[in-house]
Formats: C-alpha cells, sequence, structure tokens
C-alpha cells in the first residue's frame, strides 16, 4: 500500500497535510452526469424561483411517466436529474467560490503569495525535486515559509484588532459589546499548531512516521479481518434476517404511493444539506415539489410494484 503526504496546493499553510489513499473498486456505469455547478439559492429572488418553476413545469409537462422495467425507471430519473440540474443552471445563480476569503488579506500579503506561486511553478517544471542542493526546490520553501509567517502575522493582527473593538465596547454598553462579538464571531480557527499526532499509545511527530502511521491505519481501515470482540451471535442475526428480508422482497401489484405524500416529505426537507452523486439538493426539489410530485410517485410506484431499484437513487 503506498501512502503519500501530498504537497500539491500553494495556498495550504496549514500544518496538516492530506493523505492519498487509492481505492478500486467497480462501479455501474451512471445514467446521467453528476452536477458540480453550485447553485446560489439563498439569494435566488421570487422572479428567478417563479422562472425555475416553470421552467421545470413545461418540461415534465411534455414527459410520459410510463415506468414498467429498470431501463424505464433509471430513463425517468435521469431525465428528472437532467431537468432539474438545466432549469437550476438556467434561471439560478451559480455561487462564486472564494479561495482565500480572508477579513486581512492586504496587498502584502497578496505580494508574499504571488511570489510564493511563481516559485512553486518553477519547481514544478523542474520536476519537483525534493533534494536540498536543488535550487528551485530551496526557492520555493522559502517563499513558502515566508508567506505564512506573514499569513500568521496578519492572521494574529487582525484577532487582536478584533479584541480591541470587543474591549472598547464594553466600556459603553452591555448591548455593543454583544453585539461586537456577535458581528465578529468567526468560524475558523486561528493558526492552531499541534506538536504531533498520536497513534495507539505513541505521539509521532517525524513527517516520515507520520505518513507511515497513516498508511498503516488506512491499511487495517480497509483490511478484512474477524475481530476478537465481534459478536458472532448478532452477525448470524444480522445476516439471517437480511436473507430473509431479500427472499421476502415479492413484486406487489397493488402497491401506491401518494403524490401528496412525496410532496409532504419534499417540503419537510431542510435547506443547506449536501447532495448526493447526482447533484440534486433539496433546494431543487422543493420549489417544484407540486410539479416533480406525480413523477416521483409514479417511480416509487413502480419500484415497489416490479422490485427494480434505481441504478442511483438519492431523491427525498
Amino acid at each position: 500500500m503506498h501512502c503519500e503526504i501530498l504537497d500539491d496546493d500553494c495556498l495550504n499553510v496549514s500544518r496538516h497535510r492530506p493523505v492519498a489513499v487509492s481505492i478500486n473498486f467497480p462501479v455501474s456505469d451512471g445514467k446521467f452526469n453528476a452536477s458540480e455547478e453550485s447553485f446560489n439559492w439563498k439569494r435566488a429572488t421570487d422572479a428567478q424561483i417563479s422562472d425555475y418553476v416553470g421552467n421545470v413545469t413545461n418540461s415534465l409537462n411534455q414527459c410520459t411517466y410510463t415506468c414498467d422495467s429498470k431501463e424505464s425507471i433509471d430513463s425517468k430519473y435521469t431525465m428528472l436529474c437532467d431537468v432539474l440540474t438545466g432549469a437550476a443552471g438556467t434561471c439560478i445563480g451559480h455561487r462564486s467560490f472564494q479561495s482565500h476569503f480572508k477579513p486581512y488579506w492586504d496587498s502584502g500579503l497578496r505580494e508574499y503569495h504571488k511570489q510564493m506561486r511563481q516559485n512553486r511553478s518553477q519547481w514544478c517544471r523542474a520536476g519537483r525535486p525534493r533534494n536540498k542542493t536543488d535550487t528551485e526546490y530551496m526557492s520555493y520553501k522559502a517563499a513558502k515559509r515566508d508567506f505564512r509567517r506573514a499569513h500568521r502575522k496578519a492572521a494574529s493582527e487582525h484577532m487582536r484588532q478584533l479584541n480591541r473593538e470587543i474591549d472598547e465596547s464594553a466600556e459603553m454598553n452591555t448591548n455593543d459589546i454583544w453585539k461586537q462579538v456577535n458581528t465578529r464571531r468567526t468560524t475558523y480557527n486561528c493558526n492552531k499548531s499541534t506538536s504531533g499526532i498520536k497513534f495507539g499509545e505513541m505521539v509521532y511527530r517525524d513527517q516520515k512516521a507520520i505518513t507511515e502511521q497513516w498508511g498503516c491505519y488506512f491499511e487495517r481501515l480497509y483490511s478484512t479481518y474477524n475481530s476478537e470482540h465481534f459478536d458472532d451471535k448478532w452477525r448470524d442475526h444480522v445476516s439471517q434476517n437480511v436473507g430473509q428480508l431479500r427472499e421476502a422482497l415479492i413484486p406487489d401489484s397493488n402497491a401506491t404511493v401518494m403524490p401528496e405524500d412525496i410532496e409532504r416529505c419534499i417540503r419537510s426537507c431542510p435547506n443547506g444539506k449536501a447532495p448526493g452523486y447526482d447533484g440534486i439538493t433539496y433546494e431543487h426539489l422543493k420549489p417544484v415539489a407540486s410539479a416533480i410530485s406525480p413523477l416521483l410517485a409514479n417511480l416509487f410506484t413502480a419500484i415497489l410494484r416490479t422490485v427494480l431499484f434505481l441504478t442511483l437513487s438519492s431523491v427525498v
């Protein structure tokens, strides 16, 4: 098993390093392309939502709801995903990615960052050598060290400024201080350092040792083995019940899923949750719940009546 600490992003100024682990397993050929777009649903206007609803409704009115085979079930689900993502891409604005959304990012820090990027490009063109005698490597390490130092200094100064504002507000009245605290409360940690990582009963500080321990950890994690602490009776119980459940899956010609039940479930879903492989979030579904609930009800009814499941299912 090969384990490596990655150093492929010049914006990564953390003392923690990502560890790459490769896992090979067969996957079914997806019937649709997963959407990688991020839509700004929070800032969508009423007019944009109205256009989105109209776009989805018009597209679904042109579709048939017949589902009598696995291929038709997959095709209808694929069609629904394409309609939702296509309408969102047309009507809803995209969320822009902020690579370094930091209030203390000034022109001086930008120059350090620019120099580090230039040195890193030269190091990459040289084949990414890691010898201390190599000029490109040492120049990149020095530029990265300078950028980290400037970054920590700017972040610390920013936090001191925030604390000064809170102290000044504390001398005025209680309302102002809590207003400052709630306004300035940040969700990031300010460069907390660590002296090592504990694996088992030992703490490792050397980069090579930490890499080896991560490799051992993931190797154990993805290896098949029988634990002496596992409950054999519970394993037999689960295996027996799962086997019985599979055998009990028989088509039910009378099974019916009602559209109003689907619509009620969709409207009760919370916002701000990550999508599945299809890229469909609850924000895609909730504005058009009444329009898509008949199609989803038809899909789920077909699944229950034929005991055929979607290749990739994560709707509702």
